[in-house]
């Protein structure tokens, strides 16, 4: 029995006296909340807090209920109406419009003979809030769409064609979770549209008495559910505040539902909404200009745009002259690759609004691959850039000469001269950013290069000359030296390794001192956290080196430098059988800061490696007759300035054979359920194949797989081993070199891990320098967020991939971080997340 006369209550409960009746309209009657009443409860949302409060409850009636409390003009009032009981309440819906006397009023949906009960309290305080009113009634009956089974079917066509909806009435979805995104607290409306055959569709918003939306995309098998999260949006409207969804990778002929709401669910109407099928662009070709995704208008929020462009002759080579170049600083990059793919090498990454330079392609096919990515936020005009196609000359092959200018405004005077067989020189120079040439030789060429250093700024000049499709034979210093650089009798071959890269080591032999400098750090990274030890900051303008002992005795050595102030360190790696570059920590390591400025090794240290805090000496090494080692002697000043090593030895002396580097790279690589076993070498002589073993405790080794070897090879040969059934954990991987004639060589270990049923992403190399490698699993596909969180807990970065069901993977430039502590984040298409993991910017 319904008692009347209703009247607050102190304390939450359901007594008669404090049940408001559902009237058909709003009958408003008195509901105070007098100074003497208590705080009993703090639920969630809409600015609830432990602050006094007034209760009452109604029985729900089967239909939506409104429930509106009018405060006194005094009162700035937060209205809850919860489902449950007093001691475990439900949130169902809240109101907080802002300021004294505004009204606040939910709808929500309640189930026949369920009680619900009334919260009221002042805003952020306690207090007197008496003479205000409160009415429950029926809500009129909302519109036909407010459930997912009565979902509005919007057609896909090839244009918007707005059809107008209202979310006057409407009530929130129960069972399905809040979308996360625009502040939804119910009064949704409901849209369906079947995903056209190349899977991509665009849902737009228009405002109408709503100027505040928020949508979301659910995939489902059908409308009872369960409902998967594809996409949440806020603004990505150019219409206001209104919402937009670019949906991609969705299922060709699968029905996909819309949820849409009014910001905050405190202006309810009309809005307008459309579905169309996104048709990406055909790629431009000789001629036409490059857009971004955005074509002549800005870009939007969540791009991840690649398009290859390739020349319509074969033979001919793409050119990308950008006219025009804008995107949001650090964050929204265009990356360019030299090939048909991301996997291709990559040329340069762009953001902020400097010109891109003059891109040429190098490859043999000639394409261009062009990858954009934009975040959630800010946008920008994009770019344009004119596309053209050049057929590079003839010859037995082809080289291309690079020129730069690291500040963009040309090189003045200065340039590069070419000549062949002694013929005439040839004259290049760079007028903003770069320049590419192409020029034709033939094998037997002697071609020669000059550079003249008449023209200012010559800190920012640099220049290579490379094969088509090749690591350079040549990579000048900056500034670049006077005169003749570099000549070449042309074979038409890859590069020689230079000694900045491991396999170019040098082998030293007779004590000789030597006497030598480095401008570059090679075309190779030869050293990471695997094999670094204290060089924590990697290679930085270094030479390598091999030495072995002929006879027994100690081995030490000291670095001076040549103008007394540069700041060296090195490494010593070994011993091995033969020459290879490192697989794991070195055996001696000096990552001092001066002083002192003199380095090496002697026999009074007693430390075997030291980090910047050190004496800049550790141990003498005692040498077998036969043993090789590895040396790496670093430049941290980066001045290009020589040093001089002297050797010092107790009883051994150096053999002067070539030690020529036959093992370049060894590794394995999880790629869940198989591991990849990789390795290359630089020479081969009599060899008859490899036998691949792996180990579960780096003891008890067990061959599973060989794979024949080449024989006889003076370049590069690449290996790969699938190893199809690995152990769960770590997986210790060896080689077994075996000779024609039975000669045995085993290599160092590596280590690959498959995780045992741990969701936390896999992130490499860590700590990381510029690209941040992302291994990841996910249940469902669509697009996942990545987003990078400094030590403070700020979002700093984010970015966004293509999930597939399995293990996924993405890229993030860590270059635009401060050095420093960090941890990724990852939520799934469906709103799920996973653990963080952290990683280190150095």
């Amino acid at each position: 029995m319904l008692v009347l006369g209703q009247a607050s209550t102190d304390n939450c409960g359901f007594s008669g006296g404090a049940q408001w009746p559902v009237g058909a309209t709003c009958n408003p009657t008195d509901f105070d909340k007098p100074g003497s009443f208590v705080s009993n409860m703090s639920p969630t949302g809409c600015g609830g807090s432990a602050n006094d409060d007034a209760f009452a409850w109604f029985a729900g009636t089967g239909n939506p209920v409104i429930v509106t409390y009018t405060p006194p003009g005094g009162g700035n009032a937060v209205l809850h109406v919860l489902s449950g009981t007093c001691a475990a309440p439900v949130v169902e819906a809240c109101s907080d419009n802002c300021c004294d006397g505004a009204v606040e009023s939910v709808t929500i949906a309640t189930v026949l003979g369920s009680n619900y009960i009334i919260r009221v309290q002042r805003w952020g305080g306690n207090g007197v809030m008496n003479n205000g009113t409160l009415c429950v009634y029926d809500a009129p009956a909302g519109p036909a769409n407010d459930d997912p089974c009565g979902a509005s079917v919007l057609a896909v066509n090839a244009s918007c064609s707005y059809t107008t909806a209202t979310t006057t009435n409407a009530t929130g979805t129960s069972g399905v979770p809040a979308p996360g995104c625009a502040s939804y607290t119910g009064g949704d409306v409901w849209f369906s549209a079947v995903v056209p055959a190349n899977g991509n569709m665009i849902i737009e918003t228009n405002t109408g008495v709503v100027t505040d939306g928020g949508m979301a995309i659910y995939s489902a098998p059908n409308c009872s559910g369960p409902f998967t999260l594809v996409e949440c949006d806020d603004d990505d409207s150019p219409n206001g505040w209104m919402p937009m969804i670019n949906a991609t990778g969705l299922t060709p002929g699968s029905t996909v539902y819309i949820r849409f709401w009014e910001f905050g669910n405190d202006n309810p109407g009309t809005f307008d909404i459309c579905a169309r099928s996104y048709i990406p662009p055909p790629a431009p070709g000789c001629g036409d200009v490059f857009y971004d995704p955005g074509g002549t208008g800005d870009y939007g929020n969540d791009i991840s745009s690649t398009v290859t462009i390739c020349p319509s002759t074969p033979g001919d080579m793409v050119v990308l002259n950008f006219t025009a170049f804008a995107t949001e600083g650090f964050i929204d990059e265009l990356m360019i690759y030299d090939g048909t793919n991301t996997s291709a090498p990559l040329l340069g990454s762009y953001s902020g609004t400097s010109l891109p330079p003059v891109t040429v392609a190098s490859n043999p096919g000639g394409c261009l691959t062009a990858d954009f990515d934009s975040d959630g936020s800010i946008t920008n005009t994009g770019w344009a850039a004119n596309v053209g196609c050049i057929t590079p000359p003839s010859g037995d092959c082809v080289y291309l000469l690079r020129l730069n200018d690291s500040n963009g405004n040309g090189w003045g005077s200065s340039d590069v001269g070419v000549r062949i067989n002694g013929g005439p020189w040839n004259y290049y120079t760079v007028t903003g950013s770069s320049n590419v040439v192409f020029i034709g030789v033939n094998i037997g060429d002697v071609i020669e290069f000059n550079y003249d250093n008449s023209g200012p700024n010559q800190g920012q000049n640099s220049y290579t000359v490379a094969k088509m499709g090749e690591s350079p034979y040549f990579t000048s210093a900056t500034p670049p030296a006077s005169g003749i650089t570099f000549s070449h009798t042309v074979d038409c071959g890859p590069p020689p390794a230079p000694p900045q890269d491991c396999a170019g080591g040098i082998t030293l032999c007779n004590s000789q001192n030597i006497s030598t400098s480095s401008a570059n750090t090679g075309v190779m990274d030869d050293l990471d956290a695997s094999n670094q030890g204290c060089l924590s900051a990697g290679e930085r303008q270094g030479t390598w080196y091999y030495f072995s002992p002929q006879t027994n005795g100690t081995i030490a050595f000291s670095i001076d430098p040549a103008n007394g102030t540069d700041d060296y360190d090195f490494a010593v790696w070994g011993p091995y059988a033969n020459a290879q570059c490192p697989g794991g920590p070195p055996l001696r390591c000096s990552y001092d800061a001066p002083g002192p400025y003199t380095t090496g090794l002697n026999a009074t240290a007693t430390q075997t490696t030291e980090g910047a805090g050190g004496t800049g000496w550790v141990m003498d090494i005692d040498a077998l007759a036969g043993e090789v080692y590895v040396l790496y002697i670093d430049n941290y000043s980066t001045s290009g300035q020589a040093f001089t090593l002297t050797w010092v030895l107790g009883g051994a002396s150096l053999d002067c054979t070539t030690l020529p580097v036959e093992l370049l790279s060894f590794e394995a690589e999880a790629h869940d359920p198989v591991i990849n076993v990789a390795w290359a070498t630089a020479t081969e002589h009599n060899s008859s194949h490899f036998n691949v073993q792996r180990s579960l405790d780096n003891v008890s080794f067990t061959t599973i797989g060989t794979v024949n070897a080449s024989g006889e090879a003076l370049f590069r040969t690449d290996y790969l081993f699938v190893d199809e059934h690995p152990f769960r954990g770590t997986n210790y991987y060896r080689l077994e070199q075996v000779d024609l004639d039975g000669t045995l060589m085993r290599t160092q270990t590596v280590t690959a891990t498959l995780k045992n049923g741990t969701d936390r992403p896999v992130l490499f190399p860590n700590p990381v320098t510029d690209l941040l490698n992302v291994s990841f699993r996910s249940h469902v596909e669509g697009q996942a967020r990545l987003l990078i969180r400094d030590a403070l807990g700020r979002t700093i970065h984010e970015a966004s991939t293509e999930a597939v069901r399995g293990t996924c993977s993405a890229a993030l430039e860590a270059h635009q971080l401060a050095g420093g502590w960090y941890t990724l984040h990852i939520t799934l298409p469906d709103g799920s997340t996973l653990p963080g993991e952290g990683f280190v910017r150095r």
